[in-house]
């Protein structure tokens, strides 16, 4: 069957994020066999995490979240993995790759200026920061 679509991972890649850094589905089964729930969890937390974001950014360019609320939500996140470095490890390093990213997308998005339309340029990310 022919997949549709952008894959999860390479959007996660094009906005930056750690993706999954710290585990993968197939290590689950022998992870569990082992009593290592902690591992399990730690990757699941990464996984939502990852699918989180993708989500706030799904929500802001189809409209169903405006870029003030994009933003407030990303740093709601962000204070919230701050918090929680020091009794999550995790948290604090899916939040470091995410921040460390050379990745041309920004975490916080642009808000508008002035009116609704047309915006000046360097309000946007130009595709020549994106495209190869």
């Amino acid at each position: 069957m022919k997949r549709r679509g952008l894959r999860r991972e390479l959007s996660r890649t094009a906005l930056g994020l750690p993706g999954k850094w710290n585990g993968h589905g197939a290590d689950v089964a022998e992870q569990a066999q082992a009593g290592d729930f902690a591992a399990i969890n730690r990757y699941c937390e990464g996984d939502v995490l990852n699918t989180f974001v993708l989500y706030l950014r799904w929500a802001y360019f189809s409209t169903r979240m405006t870029a003030t609320g994009h933003n407030a939500t990303v740093q709601n996140l962000l204070d919230y993995l701050e918090r929680e470095r020091d009794e999550r490890q995790h948290l604090g390093e899916f939040m470091d790759r995410w921040q460390a990213s050379q990745q041309p997308c920004p975490l916080f998005v642009n808000e508008p200026i002035g009116e609704p339309g047309p915006q000046p340029p360097d309000t946007h990310l130009r595709s020549e920061d994106v495209l190869p």
